[in-house]
């Protein structure tokens, strides 16, 4: 499928929030009782699921998927709310009870099952992935790349690191220059 500008491409794109971890690194502040995504954080408590929808919403999105496993019930019931009140519609991607899919399986088994369309564009973002970022301005930056023959963009931090994955820049141009994906030290 072929986009003429940014925009067009940008709501045809299909957002999944992975919210389905075990919430093991937040266990200090939950307890084990709620999921790390129904964890309310800022000057004006929200749950952190809100800090990641609600800049693509404001953007224009009205269909986003929620990746869930564990203790999913509460993020269930707090979007159902949202979609009440708003006219965003949420369609849950539930990972089968006995298997980890990791967040591409995620995506692959709902491509494969035809929930997710191989013909839009995917946005890919967990419930840590809290930043103050320009959603217009990333979709023209990825939209570009695309034209140049980039597959993809990826937003980090040129200075932290990561247990999850490292990423090298170029001092001076902050480009990234290598990327080690959950290195063991």
């Amino acid at each position: 499928m072929q986009f003429g500008n940014p925009n067009d491409y940008f709501l045809n794109s299909e957002l999944i929030v992975h919210a389905g971890g075990l919430s093991e690194r937040w266990f200090p502040v939950t307890q084990g009782k709620i999921p790390k995504p129904a964890t309310e954080i800022g000057k004006k408590p929200r749950p952190i699921i809100d800090w990641i929808i609600l800049p693509y919403a404001v953007a224009g999105l009205k269909k986003i998927f929620i990746s869930l496993w564990h203790n999913s019930d509460i993020i269930v019931k707090h979007c159902d709310e949202m979609a009440k009140n708003t006219d965003i519609e949420f369609i849950y991607l539930k990972e089968p009870g006995d298997k980890r899919l990791g967040r591409a399986g995620v995506i692959k088994y709902y491509l494969e099952k035809g929930v997710l369309s191989e013909d839009k564009p995917k946005i890919s973002v967990y419930t840590s992935d809290i930043m103050k970022l320009n959603i217009k301005e990333f979709v023209k930056f990825q939209f570009l790349g695309l034209e140049k023959g980039f597959l993809g963009t990826v937003i980090a931090s040129p200075s932290e690191v990561s247990q999850f994955g490292r990423f090298r820049c170029n001092p001076s141009t902050k480009a990234i220059i290598n990327f080690e994906e959950k290195p063991l030290f």
